[in-house]
């Protein structure tokens, strides 16, 4: 047998052991065939095939190598050099080699394709784009290039061009798995999410190793809150891709959502841990708190692991200082909205998170930290309007949009001129009114930096947040600053701590004697309501006719509605709740569903719990009502007989709703405004009555109102014929015009 001969055997034999799986078999019988002083080209490339199997990508460039300088150009050995010099992650090699083989054979489609993955890889996508183009032209069927070039488009956020070039791939190659992933994920992008759905559960039919169409999914449940799904699209995720830290947080939200909160948190810090100069993973870990507690002692010991990881982050800005700009500001989007339900003062804790936005964000953009001067007499001669700007993303029939549109709407255009900064993507009447009545209406989610330059543009004298703490994005804003004097208002009801911001608006009749204690702002208060709050209407037509029946409420039950929503109620709550239902045997407590399941489920059992220590029946004493219309929930409203508010935080809109229906209410003041707005309203009205002076006083009204017809008619009565005094009075705003104009004041 010839040496040549020999050695093609050699090949044969190794490239079939290679196909069965025996690399290193193969391996060794080619280093021994490419020893001899005449091994061919074929016995060098058939080494590179193996040792590239078995990821020996730096013997393989050797060997890929070594074949091409041994002949002619060959497009084939240049496309195979580019692949592993790609995965040796030498982009630039891959490059030249790539661009080497269409050079040699300019109609060799694989050539085309393999440089477009490169030059996407390396952002040059118009020439991406072109590179896939050509591999089609040359080979119209080829689904890999069509597959490819969807990807770019959808990097390039062409959706529906990747969808369509998605579409051809999977026409020409209908078990095409990334074809069909890639036409999920394009339909994912324009919001076509069953379409979408039905592309990836083929592609994980086709293959189930294919993770990212997993994520997508998952994406998509979470869309549309889909807790269940979206922690099964997940788990598969990571069964896949262990280390992927996209899905160990998107998990941990969907185990937070299931009240699932120990393993949420043991995920966010394996995350953070994982990436340690990550900064979502990070606040996430800190800041997170419970949906549903279990009882008064996991509120304490939630409340110290927070301040105790809030004081770790603290010492870690340093650790953020090389994140790209760009994904800092996005990322530091992130407040602590559950604090507030704790009844604590967080003055301290507040202060101390609100600190750690703004070391992280000055050596960003200084320019949004520079003191700013009010103008002086002689800037402003002859004398101009106070310009007042208002920033906030929740503009419409909402808590902030219900209190608050008064105060943009009621300004004087003579003395103001008012900007509105609108962020979110609700519009309704209340946006509409806003809208046609500020001088300037600015809408639209923009990225954190772009809306604090449209505000520092406007050269504000004041610039007022509403709410401060429902907004990851305006809570981030607000640690700048963007006018000369910054003020922000109750609409989450607690101080949010920046040192930017310099007076914090609240009612007197809410508020505590010494309540200043509990802001890091300077205090200023407004009288009644704090606003002109319009009378809410009794429901319509359809609504108002709706008897206890269709809403699945008992006949011949007391009803106390409990409308907070679940994760306010404090654990504390739950033996006022259970001693009252105890006591009037004959009673029923209506509340409404959580946002999801699990803590609907949690809150139940945790109030059963408190009936059966109680000594009570468990069944038949709760109804839980879905969501529903606000003209049904008002009609609830008219359909209850006692309104029970919360300890801790009372009924704010809740409160204002029912005694528009007539509903009693009977209260507890707390220590802080949050949980003395209801008192407020009824002392306005002068049904102080109604207002407890400890639990056992509380017991007592509630009881009263619901088992003595004669006493609760009567309150009815007074309640329709003094409701008038909280609502539409134009006082708040006659004082909010004296403070904006005395702070204003041309120095």
């Amino acid at each position: 047998m010839s040496s040549t001969t020999k050695e093609n055997k050699t090949v044969t034999d190794s490239l079939r052991m290679l196909s069965q799986g025996n690399i290193a078999g193969a391996r060794r019988q080619l280093e021994i065939a490419t020893r001899a002083p005449n091994a061919t080209r074929a016995a060098w490339q058939a080494l590179a095939t193996a040792c590239s199997r078995g990821g020996d990508f730096a013997a393989a460039r050797i060997a890929i190598e070594r074949a091409i300088q041994m002949g002619a150009a060959d497009a084939n050995l240049f496309l195979m050099a580019s692949n592993i010099a790609q995965d040796q992650r030498d982009i630039d090699a891959a490059l030249r080699f790539a661009e080497q083989s269409v050079k040699t054979d300019p109609n060799f489609a694989q050539g085309h394709n393999n440089l477009g993955i490169l030059w996407s890889d390396a952002r040059r996508f118009e020439d991406s784009v072109r590179a896939f183009h050509r591999a089609i032209f040359l080979k119209p069927d080829y689904a890999r290039a069509f597959a490819n070039l969807s990807a770019t488009l959808l990097r390039l956020e062409r959706f529906a061009d990747a969808v369509e070039s998605a579409a051809k791939a999977i026409q020409y190659q209908p078990d095409y798995a990334h074809a069909h992933y890639m036409h999920g994920a394009a339909l994912f992008h324009l919001v076509r999410y069953d379409e979408s759905l039905v592309s990836l559960e083929r592609a994980v039919t086709i293959d189930p190793q294919i993770a990212d169409a997993w994520m997508v999914a998952a994406r998509i449940f979470k869309q549309r809150s889909l807790v269940d799904k979206t922690e099964v699209a997940l788990t598969r995720v990571l069964a896949l891709s262990p280390d992927r830290a996209e899905a160990k947080t998107m998990l941990g939200e969907a185990l937070w959502n299931k009240n699932r909160f120990s393993e949420a948190q043991a995920l966010w810090h394996a995350v953070s841990t994982q990436i340690p100069n990550k900064l979502e993973p990070h606040l996430r870990s800190a800041l997170s708190l419970p949906g549903i507690y279990r009882d008064a002692d996991h509120v304490a010991q939630s409340r110290h692991q927070l301040v105790c990881r809030l004081s770790g982050l603290r010492q870690k800005v340093d650790d953020f200082a090389n994140l790209p700009t760009n994904e800092l500001l996005r990322d530091v989007q992130f407040n602590n909205f559950f604090l507030a339900y704790q009844g604590r003062n967080d003055k301290d804790i507040q202060r101390d998170y609100a600190d750690f936005i703004s070391a992280l964000l000055a050596p960003r953009l200084p320019q949004f930290f520079e003191p700013i001067r009010l103008p002086t007499v002689a800037d402003t001669s002859p004398k101009v309007r106070v310009r007042i700007g208002f920033a906030g993303s929740l503009f419409y029939g909402s808590t902030v949009g219900n209190y608050f549109a008064s105060w943009i709407i009621d300004l004087p255009r003579a003395d103001f001129e008012v900007v509105v900064f609108y962020t979110g993507e609700r519009n309704d009447d209340v946006t509409a009114a806003i809208g046609a009545r500020a001088d300037k209406f600015q809408a639209g989610d923009l990225p954190l930096e772009n809306i604090a330059s449209n505000i520092k543009a406007e050269a504000l004298d004041i610039l007022v947040y509403p709410e401060l703490g429902m907004d990851a994005k305006m809570f981030a804003l607000a640690s700048m600053r963007l006018a000369p004097i910054q003020v922000c208002a109750w609409g989450h009801p607690m101080t949010p701590g920046h040192r930017n911001i310099d007076y914090y608006l609240s009612c007197a009749e809410m508020e505590p004697a010494g309540a200043q204690r509990h802001y890091s702002e300077k205090l200023h208060l407004l009288p009644g309501l704090g606003t002109r709050y319009a009378m809410p209407t009794p429901p319509n037509k359809g609504s108002a006719t709706k008897s206890r029946d269709e809403f699945q409420l008992p006949l011949g039950k007391t009803l106390y509605l409990l409308p907070q929503s679940l994760f306010k109620i404090h654990p504390d709550n739950d033996l006022l709740i259970t001693a009252l239902l105890k006591q009037d045997a004959n009673s029923v407590l209506v509340m409404f569903a959580a946002p999801y399941p699990a803590w609907t489920q949690a809150f139940v059992e945790r109030l059963s719990q408190a009936f059966t220590q109680a000594g009570m029946p468990t069944a038949g004493r709760v109804k839980v009502l879905p969501n529903m219309s606000h003209d049904d929930y008002k009609r609830v409203n008219q359909l209850s007989d006692v309104m029970i508010d919360t300890l801790y935080w009372s009924g704010g809109n809740t409160s204002l709703d029912a005694l528009a229906m007539g509903l009693p209410i009977v209260t507890l003041r707390g220590e802080f405004m949050r949980g003395r707005q209801s008192a407020a309203m009824l002392s306005i009205m002068g049904l102080t009555d109604l207002i407890a002076k400890d639990e056992d006083d509380y017991l007592r009204i509630a009881l009263r109102l619901g088992t003595d017809i004669e006493f609760r008619q009567h309150a009815v009565k007074r309640i329709i014929n003094q409701r008038h005094k909280i609502f539409n009075d134009p006082a708040p705003i006659e004082a909010l015009v004296d403070f904006f104009k005395c702070i204003a004041s041309f120095q």
